[in-house]
């Protein structure tokens, strides 16, 4: 987080360069642009929060030789012969490769 008196030296750095000739005005106002979009995007709810934990990649699976089979929510590992499929409440299951859901029908094949 930046504090008020690091944001103001930033402005004074900027402020002497455009003086002195060393930051151009197009560049001095792609800062500033880019410094309020940023602000802007920072403040709305939602925009600044970290994308959701992977299921698979807490679970781990592959470094047991397994599957992984994730909802939103949560997941299971599944042996390699296994494919996945959903229960109810959007939980994941494993079911055996010979068998697997469509459209809400058991298809043996």
């Amino acid at each position: 987080m930046m504090t008020e008196e690091t944001s103001g030296r930033y402005f004074d750095e900027l402020t002497r360069g455009l003086a002195s000739g060393d930051i151009s005005r197009r560049k001095a106002l792609g800062l500033l642009g880019a410094a309020l979009v940023g602000g802007a995007l920072a403040s709305i709810p939602g925009m600044a929060q970290a994308a959701p934990p992977d299921p698979c990649a807490e679970a781990n699976c592959e470094a047991f030789g397994e599957t992984c089979c994730a909802t939103a929510r949560s997941a299971r590992c599944c042996p390699p012969s296994y494919v996945c499929g959903r229960g109810g409440h959007d939980i994941p299951l494993c079911r055996p490769s010979a068998e697997f859901c469509r459209g809400g029908h058991v298809i043996r094949g």
